[in-house]
């Protein structure tokens, strides 16, 4: 683990590990700070043009997430049901509660990270192309 110094007077003494000014510190670079209620993002080194972009895959990030979340739920495959399986189906969900839809491996959430990822990915790519990057710099962004 790297220990940071700050300088007091004449010494340097080591930074404590959750130092606030140290956690606040920037490198050289183009950096992005979403914050919403309750959550502060930050992305580091990021193309300047791909900033609109990565805020709004940021922003959306949860929206995205409960979307995918109701549109992965279980359901039943007959429908209609007869009062009969509507109230076993009730029944079970009730009694499974929580582990009815458990999933192994990446939560929603890292799924649609990587797809932000992706999308900036796929963006930066495209930015290659001489003609789109000139449209994409007279776009004003404000």
């Amino acid at each position: 683990m790297t220990t940071f110094y700050k300088k007091q007077g004449r010494k340097y003494i080591p930074v404590p590990e959750y130092d606030q000014e140290l956690n606040d510190s920037l490198w050289e670079g183009t950096h992005l700070t979403v914050t919403t209620t309750g959550s502060r993002t930050r992305r580091y080194n990021i193309d300047q043009a791909l900033a609109p972009l990565i805020a709004a895959g940021i922003i959306a990030e949860d929206a995205i997430v409960k979307v995918i979340q109701h549109r992965i739920s279980l359901q039943p495959v007959t429908k209609p049901l007869t009062p009969e399986q509507r109230a076993a189906w009730l029944h079970m969900q009730e009694v499974w509660g929580d582990t009815l839809c458990r999933l192994q491996g990446d939560s929603i959430m890292d799924a649609v990270r990587a797809g932000v990822t992706e999308m900036i990915a796929q963006a930066s790519e495209l930015l290659t192309n001489p003609a789109l990057k000139q449209s994409h710099q007279t776009v004003s962004w404000e």
